[in-house]
């Protein structure tokens, strides 16, 4: 699921999340608690959404899976409901310097029962050791769109125990949705990446 689209069509994309220079804390999926954060699907495509692990890790072999799932009435996720269940990024080329990128891109765009709120978590792939992404904490205004969340404790990582939910702080995540109802001729790379934030 990751990397750049090849199913023949393209959209113009709407955006959102929260943009990495707002980072200042880290959340992390560490020996079976994985975290998450609920955020707003605009339409029902979604096309990519990515996160950034902490720059120190980057040449960790601990890979990241990604899980998506619905949200109750509440904005409560419903975590034995997926979406998306194991699709999974290992990246340990990251330079020390920089936060490393872990983008899931979906060919076609993953669909979305409707336009509302879901939740993405964060699995270990082994179930083992730990990783950090970067996160903004103590500013309940930075992104309304929903925050983070915290599941306990799982011998095998799966997410069919209680989750805990953190209105003051977000994941720092881009999540890319397909703002047509039907693809247009792809034409150009630049306007594949056409974005209205």
């Amino acid at each position: 699921t990751s990397g750049a689209p090849t199913w023949g069509g393209t959209c113009k994309l709407v955006s959102v999340g929260l943009d990495t220079t707002l980072a200042n804390s880290y959340g992390g999926s560490w020996f079976g608690h994985s975290v998450g954060q609920t955020f707003y699907a605009p339409t029902k495509r979604l096309q990519s959404i990515a996160v950034w692990r902490a720059a120190v890790q980057a040449t960790s072999i601990i890979g990241m899976e990604l899980v998506i799932v619905a949200t109750d009435s509440s904005g409560t996720p419903m975590l034995s409901q997926p979406i998306l269940d194991g699709s999974t990024i290992v990246r340990s080329d990251g330079d020390g310097i920089h936060d490393t990128e872990f983008r899931w891109v979906f060919d076609p765009p993953l669909e979305l029962p409707e336009v509302g709120t879901y939740a993405f978590f964060l699995r270990q792939d082994p179930c083992a050791a730990y990783f950090d992404v970067i996160a903004r904490s103590g500013d309940p205004s930075a992104y309304s769109g929903g925050h983070v969340w915290d599941t306990q404790r799982s011998p095998d990582c799966s997410l069919r125990r209680p989750a805990d939910g953190y209105p003051n702080s977000d994941i720092i995540f881009d999540a890319e949705f397909c703002a047509d109802e039907v693809p247009v001729r792809r034409t150009s790379w630049g306007q594949v990446k056409l974005i209205y934030r």
